[in-house]
């Protein structure tokens, strides 16, 4: 940067004649600046040539001559030739030395109009995102960008510190390193699953400057862009930035986007049916493409037909393992993009279905001893509501309140225990004679159900929608004639209610609701024994009620991509720290967050695969990590964007798909070079010494008219 005062401008060449050497203190004042200064000590080469000039030893021989009178009368207009042609050599020779030293110095001119190289703190971001690997069979990106960046370190000084930052955001960011520190922070970073927006990076970068003023800001991001940029915030920058593209030339990349169930109710028997979504990026479409999936060691593939640029999805058939602890996998084979080839799953179910029957009406209580005291998947206890306590809350999954008349406060706090905690459900029969205040107080604390006054009035159930998605694989799938009226349960004592979170499963027949489902709890508008109706007599009671208890084991999450918090199931909660085996077998601590007992992702969850909880080294549950698809398809609509914005930014300097033996970035990065123009400037000196010691140049008509002295 130029000085803006005299007392400046001195401090300056003090400072670099004291740092480097004399030499490159004198041309450093010009327009150039070298990142070889040591190779400047050759210019004392010069002197050679000019002590030989100065000091010539040629041997004059004698002669003797016995009349010089006519030597007297000769005009010596030689002697000035030969002197001029002297001086000439001398001249040429020590430019071309000159020339040749300084080009060994490799001159570099300025960069962004300021003197690079003396006291500034380079910051340079490396996108190490999943995106920068191998791309088919081309180089790794990665690598790339690290020489590029090395390339960067290497143009700087020993009065500059530099700080190297990656997607990781670790702690070594914050602070600054020397050159050669700063090379093998460099060489440490590898590929992770983690993607940073572009804002993020640079409000990182703001985050941590030195609190130097005397250090000049220099700010490089090495990257692929393959990620949104906000140009409105980038725009607003104050600070110029250099950003360097490095690219792969885009294959087609095909790959697995997710899986999930229709529904968040597993199966505990039987076969169930997970779905899954692949995205094919190519122009052409993909017939037959084979999709794999292992569910605790058990394989099996489809294949589905790919669409050019769309997200096809098809599904498994599976039947369910025995145990409680379900894995999968599913996998395609694509060479583009390795990481996006495969989604990790992982659920549990229970092994049996704990579930506690609230109820002191005897023939309810026979109702679900004949449905479900034979069905080996269920166990389940009767109690009265005087003897409910809160560790049966922890015990069970399914809490069944069954035609009681009074809802007391003590029931009421109990059911809102259950309410809030995760993957525990609630069905409540109403008897025949409630007392609706108490049933509606529970209104505003769970989910938001109104009982309206008794209805004596007789009615029947409307026909079962076989559509609805609770009945699904309930009934078999057969014509019946449509005059054959359905004989259907009646209710004799009924109510309406007012269900704001459900979904109605069934109707009556004037369409109000009969059972209204939520995702936590489901509702009957009357009692289901004699009293109320003869919906217990009904050969409808077994579907409704086997579903009903069924469809309680429900699963969270499938999977988590790292960097967001994945919930972990039963029996983790009260823990504060689990131990952790990851895909490597390596086992870690990890905290439990309090509230829902969320396992906390950190670093160590970076591999995609299926990671053991462990409690006391038994095994809880799997948690299924995966890598984010942000980066599987390529978006040129993003890099545009940037490309856009710094054509218009003056602060903004986009290189695009250089290498590290690229011109363009060379120059951009270092200034622009001049060895060449020295290397040239000194051969022309040397051919000129050449011309003038042949004696082709033209005769000079300088004469020296005194006559020489004998």
């Amino acid at each position: 940067m130029c000085p803006s005062s005299d007392t400046l401008f001195f401090v300056r060449i003090l400072a670099l004649i004291g740092g480097l050497s004399i030499f490159e203190a004198m041309i450093n004042l010009l327009f150039i600046h070298f990142q070889s200064p040591l190779h400047l000590w050759g210019l004392f080469l010069v002197l050679i040539p000019i002590l030989i000039h100065l000091f010539s030893f040629r041997n004059f021989k004698k002669v003797v001559i016995s009349d010089v009178t006519l030597l007297k009368d000769i005009k010596n207009s030689g002697v000035a030739r030969k002197n001029l042609k002297e001086l000439l050599v001398l001249v040429f020779r020590a430019l071309a030395i000159a020339f040749l030293v300084i080009a060994f110095s490799e001159p570099v001119a300025k960069v962004n109009g300021n003197d690079k190289g003396v006291g500034s703190l380079v910051q340079i971001h490396i996108d190490n995102s999943n995106s920068m690997g191998f791309h088919g069979n081309q180089d790794e990106l990665l690598r790339r960008a690290k020489s590029v960046a090395e390339s960067i370190v290497n143009l700087y000084g020993v009065n500059d510190r530099f700080q190297i930052q990656s997607n990781d955001f670790n702690s070594s960011t914050e602070m600054s390193w020397q050159k050669k520190k700063a090379k093998n922070k460099l060489a440490e970073i590898g590929l992770s699953p983690t993607v940073r927006s572009l804002e993020s990076v640079l409000a990182r970068m703001n985050e941590f400057h030195i609190a130097d003023k005397n250090l000049a800001v220099k700010r490089y991001v090495v990257s692929d862009f393959d990620y949104s940029i906000d140009t409105v915030s980038l725009v607003e920058e104050n600070e110029s930035i250099t950003f360097v593209s490095i690219r792969a030339k885009r294959e087609s990349n095909i790959y697995v986007d997710s899986v999930w169930f229709s529904s968040n109710e597993r199966k505990i028997q039987g076969f169930d049916t997970l779905h899954f979504a692949i995205v094919n990026t190519s122009e052409k479409d993909l017939n037959s493409f084979s999709v794999n999936m292992t569910v605790n060691g058990n394989a099996q593939f489809v294949t589905v037909d790919l669409l050019a640029n769309a997200r096809t999805t098809g599904e498994f058939v599976y039947k369910v393992p025995t145990g409680s602890q379900i894995e999968g996998l599913v996998s395609i084979e694509s060479a583009a993009l390795p990481f996006d080839n495969e989604m990790y799953f992982a659920y549990v179910i229970p092994e049996k279905i704990k579930m506690l029957v609230v109820s002191s009406n005897t023939q309810f209580i026979g109702v679900v001893d004949n449905l479900f005291a034979s069905d080996s998947n269920i166990v389940y206890t009767v109690v009265s509501d005087k003897q409910i306590d809160y560790q049966m809350v922890k015990d069970y999954d399914l809490f069944l309140l069954g035609e009681l008349d009074y809802i007391s406060t003590s029931l009421k706090s109990w059911l809102i225990e259950i309410y809030g905690i995760e993957g525990k459900k609630i069905i409540i029969v109403p008897s025949a004679s409630i007392d609706i205040n108490s049933y509606n107080a529970l209104n505003v604390d769970l989910d938001g159900f109104v009982f309206s006054p008794i209805d004596t009035t007789v009615i029947e159930l409307s026909v079962v929608d076989q559509n609805n998605v609770f009945f699904d694989q309930v009934f078999k799938v057969q014509k019946t004639q449509s005059n054959i009226k359905v004989k259907m349960p009646l209710l004799k004592k009924h109510y309406d209610i007012a269900h704001s979170k459900g979904t109605v499963v069934l109707s009556k027949s004037n369409q109000k609701a009969y059972l209204s489902r939520s995702e936590k709890m489901t509702l009957f508008s009357s009692a289901v024994t004699d009293e109320g109706s003869d919906f217990s007599k009904h050969p409808l009671v077994v579907p409704v009620f086997i579903k009903l208890v069924y469809s309680s084991v429900s699963s969270s999450e499938l999977y988590a991509t790292y960097g967001l918090d994945k919930q972990v199931r039963k029996g983790v909660g009260e823990h504060e720290y689990l131990e952790i085996k990851s895909p490597d077998s390596i086992i870690f601590s990890s905290q439990v967050i309090a509230e829902g007992g969320a396992l906390l992702l950190d670093e160590n969850f970076k591999t995609a695969g299926l990671y053991e909880v462990l409690v006391e080294d038994s095994l809880v549950e799997y948690v299924a990590i995966n890598q984010s698809r942000k980066e599987s398809s390529a978006d040129e609509s993003m890099f545009e964007a940037l490309r856009s914005v710094a054509a218009r930014t003056s602060s903004i300097t986009l290189l695009e798909d250089v290498g590290i033996e690229n011109t363009q970035i060379h120059e951009d990065l270092t200034g622009k070079t001049y060895w060449k123009l020295f290397l040239i400037l000194s051969g022309v000196c040397l051919v000129v010494e050449m011309l003038v010691l042949r004696g082709i140049l033209r005769r000079t008509k300088l004469a020296v008219k005194s006559p020489v002295r004998i």
